[in-house]
């Protein structure tokens, strides 16, 4: 009688959407889950579970580097002291990630690593109960805001023929503007005027 040990050496095959786009809410930001980055990822043994971090990078101890971007989402999820962002469900875009690829790290696990954040000690410790059982790929976010801002003209009013019709000068034809992600005013004359000193502009 011969008694075998039969053991999955070979990580997880990671697939990753290579490009995603992300819109953000009417608060200016998004959280995406670590499954829509996934594009058919699979394990030779069985089923896969996601995390996801920003970032790319990888120090010298080869532990991903967060990014560091929309901080306050994305959260602090150690204890340590400064802000530490693990391995998570979800990964968080904000208003300043418009116009900037952000890079996205897809870890795909061969044994479930709970809820939540990931320690870091799990995946990198060779004691950790998730050391080798994992995998990684990448994927590029365009973050969007397809919301339009909110414009609301002043009421009619009269001017002199010489007074500053300049909105930046003379606020009371400042119209007021709401804007998910900030906004650039700008403006040019239409006026009736022609030579004389009444019309409508």
């Amino acid at each position: 009688c011969i008694e075998l040990e039969v053991v999955d050496q070979v990580p997880p095959i990671p697939v990753c959407e290579q490009y995603k786009q992300v819109s953000l809410t009417p608060d200016g930001t998004a959280l995406v889950s670590a499954e829509d980055f996934d594009s058919g990822s699979y394990d030779n043994c069985g089923p896969v579970w996601f995390k996801v971090l920003r970032g790319s990078q990888y120090n010298n101890n080869n532990e991903l580097i967060y990014d560091g971007g929309c901080d306050d989402l994305n959260g602090d999820d150690s204890p340590a002291n400064g802000n530490q962002v693990w391995f998570d469900d979800y990964a968080g875009f904000c208003c300043e990630d418009l116009g900037v690829p952000v890079m996205v790290t897809l870890r795909v696990f061969e044994v479930d690593p709970g809820p939540g954040p990931v320690s870091p000690y799990d995946m990198y410790n060779p004691n950790g109960r998730l050391y080798g059982k994992f995998n990684d790929c990448w994927s590029v976010v365009e973050v969007e805001c397809k919301i339009p801002p909110l414009i609301v003209a002043p009421k009619s009013v009269e001017v002199s023929c010489d007074e500053n019709i300049d909105p930046y000068q003379n606020t009371e034809l400042m119209p007021s503007v709401t804007s998910i992600c900030g906004y650039d005013l700008s403006y040019e004359d239409s006026d009736k005027i022609g030579d004389v000193c009444s019309g409508r502009i």
